[in-house]
């Protein structure tokens, strides 16, 4: 191939590779279309640096032979890229040993993608939607090719361990005891400390007993939801002086759980009493006599009672967020403005379709108040200042005729030193309003930001239609959700693989 000048349009293809022109001794571009989709074809010819032998250092080489190889290359304006290497071998005259010249496009001699093609594909993984199928597609190469890039390039490690941590499970495999990972989380940071295989008890203490006691002796506090396993593993590893937190929004997601029971208990008696009005009415209305004066008159009762047995099931069925919600909200404000319900057939606002619901069952007004006493719980600054209305409210329950109240009392009781932890300020901020105002307000720890991240996690695991190879679903993981997460330039880590006597199936 002999030397060309090179036109503006090949430097800038040039340029595109990552080659500068004085490298190149000949190049030529050219394009194919198979099945619809063009290809460019850059063959080159490198510059003759004659390197040394790297055997005995003899400076005067001599060439060999040329070889040519093709290595794919990133798409360019949206067109696949291959490179056409004329790849010289050089032969030492001394030692007789052959070696090629140095391959600028590749990371090892061996490979036959590109650097910029495993690059790109590092950066792709970066989005919890790209798949390691979706980037073998993009980049026109297997998904087992991925999946090697992936392992021998991202290895992700435990981080050290903040003041204040949160801990959660996430399900990810199948069922049974080790469907759950357990996440770890650094509050401050919003960063992920570490993911671990499962939430047993047994792991947890040794996962936490493997990390440095100076490390451990930093926490402050450790936010959990209301699993007892996290409690325990906590308490045998961690300094006595830890705090440990219930996370606000799993303790009103129990209170839920059992105030819609309640609301359950309340409208599936309305529902069957309301199906039989329903069914003697329509045999009523079959009757041949249905139109004398007695059977009109009991056809009208029944008319009354259906009416309103449906008036309480709709409102049940379709304001049940109301008894959950905190009755102190604006959105109960007497005052506010009505609008006419066809279902009702009246012109109502949320206090007065509230008012209708208590009436219903006074055991949905007792729930209610349950609801308000718990947002006044949290409202108290400090759990010293809300030990008081915890066990008020505790004491209250206990004697409460409704048996799902009396159950959430028992968990209140159980999880008591936990509530009151968490009511603790860890930190203080600045909020500037948009008048100009600043105010000072205390930060508590929470699961919240930990649970924004498990919409990732599941996100990632729900795209890849599932992960066998734990170690690989955790370094994914951990390379999307850490921010400053990166990748080794240098393959310098094994491929992870499935033992081939595993009966389980890798999915991507």
């Amino acid at each position: 191939m002999e030397r060309k000048r090179l036109d503006d349009n090949r430097l800038s293809f040039l340029d595109a590779i990552g080659i500068p022109p004085a490298r190149v001794d000949a190049y030529d571009l050219s394009y194919e279309k198979t099945g619809g989709l063009a290809t460019v074809i850059h063959r080159l010819t490198l510059t003759d640096l004659r390197p040394s032998c790297p055997n005995c250092g003899c400076l005067t080489p001599r060439i060999h032979s040329y070889t040519d190889k093709r290595i794919k290359h990133t798409s360019l304006s949206g067109k696949h890229s291959q490179l056409y290497l004329h790849h010289r071998r050089y032969i030492c005259p001394q030692c007789r040993k052959t070696y090629y010249e140095h391959n600028p496009f590749v990371i090892r001699a061996s490979q036959k993608i590109s650097k910029d093609v495993v690059y790109s594909i590092l950066d792709s993984l970066r989005e919890p939607s790209t798949t390691f199928s979706s980037a073998a597609e993009d980049y026109g190469v297997s998904v087992t090719t991925v999946m090697n890039i992936f392992d021998t390039h991202v290895r992700m490690t435990r981080s050290v361990l903040g003041e204040y941590l949160s801990i959660d499970e996430n399900h990810c495999f199948g069922r049974g005891a080790d469907a759950y990972v357990c996440v770890l989380l650094d509050f401050r940071t919003q960063e992920p400390i570490d993911i671990l295989p499962n939430r047993h008890k047994d792991e947890l203490i040794r996962y936490f007993r493997s990390i440095p006691w100076e490390e451990r002796n930093r926490v402050k506090a450790v936010c959990i939801d209301m699993y007892p396993i996290y409690r325990d593993a906590v308490r045998v590893t961690f300094p006595e002086d830890v705090k440990v937190c219930v996370d606000h929004f799993h303790l009103i997601k129990e209170f839920t759980q059992q105030a819609d029971e309640v609301r359950l208990s309340v409208m599936r008696p309305i529902y069957r009493e309301l199906q039989r009005l329903r069914r003697e009415k329509r045999k009523l209305e079959c009757l041949p006599d249905a139109g004398t004066a007695a059977n009109r008159e009991h056809i009208q009762t029944l008319d009354v009672e259906v009416q309103k047995h449906s008036r309480s099931y709709y409102l049940l069925k379709k304001f049940h967020w109301m008894i959950f919600k905190d009755p102190n909200d604006e959105i109960f404000d007497p005052g506010r403005g009505k609008k006419y319900n066809p279902s009702l057939e009246r012109y109502m606002n949320f206090h007065e379709i509230r008012e209708a619901l208590c009436n219903i069952s006074p055991v949905l007004c007792e729930v209610i108040n349950v609801r308000g006493r718990l947002v006044e719980l949290y409202k108290c600054p400090s759990g010293e200042e809300g030990s008081e209305k915890l066990y008020e409210l505790i004491g209250d329950l206990r004697h409460s005729g409704i048996q799902e109240m009396r159950h959430f009392a028992g968990t209140l009781e159980r999880w008591s030193l936990e509530i009151l932890n968490s009511l603790d300020s860890i930190e203080r901020y600045y909020e500037v309003q948009k008048d100009g105002g600043v105010l000072i307000r205390d930060r508590r720890i929470h699961n919240g930001i930990i649970e924004r991240k498990n919409r990732v996690i599941k996100l990632v695991e729900n795209t890849g239609n599932g992960y066998q190879n734990f170690d690989r679903f955790r370094n994914r993981l951990l390379y999307v959700l850490r921010k400053q997460a990166a990748y080794a330039a240098d393959p310098v880590y094994e491929s992870l693989k499935i033992p081939a006597d595993s009966w389980k199936k890798e999915k991507w």
